[in-house]
This record gives structure tokens, sequence and C-alpha cells, in this order.
């Protein structure tokens, strides 16, 4: 409310905003900042079947992939960086 006066060119104080929204019994709509929950999964860890041996002697030998899951605001659903 206070901003939206001062964007008109009203000029006045926050607390004066503040005690007149009390006055007419108006409040603001506070929207919470989003906090992912923890899972209470337990995490699931792979077997380590090279054990951190990457060396190799021919080419394509051994492989290691990672895929990230980023959650995407504009699309729905999620996007997948591969590495």
């Amino acid at each position: 409310m206070h901003q939206i006066l001062l964007k008109e060119g009203v000029s006045v104080s926050l607390k004066h905003v503040q005690k007149l929204m009390k006055q007419l019994n108006l409040r603001s709509i506070v929207v919470k900042k989003y906090r992912p929950q923890r899972s209470k999964k337990p995490i699931i860890s792979k077997e380590n079947l090279l054990n951190q041996g990457f060396s190799t002697k021919t080419i394509c030998d051994k492989s290691v992939a990672e895929i990230t899951y980023i959650p995407t605001k504009k699309m729905v659903g999620v996007t997948y960086l591969q590495s």
C-alpha cells in the first residue's frame, strides 16, 4: 500500500499507512518463501563398480555419466543436464 501511494505521488510515511490500515482492519497478503521439504526417504547409493579406477587400455572401455534434474519455471516439468 505504501509503495503504491509513493508511485502515485502521495508523500506519506510508512507508519502513517500502517496506522490507517489498522484502523480500517486492512491486512496485507504476504506470500511465504518456498522452502523445499527435506526428504524422509533414505538416499539410495549404488555399488561402486569401478572402484575409482578410471584408467583404461583402450578407447571407450569405461564411461561415466551423471544426470541432474533441474526444475524449470517457464516449462512444466524438469530439464535434464548430463555431464
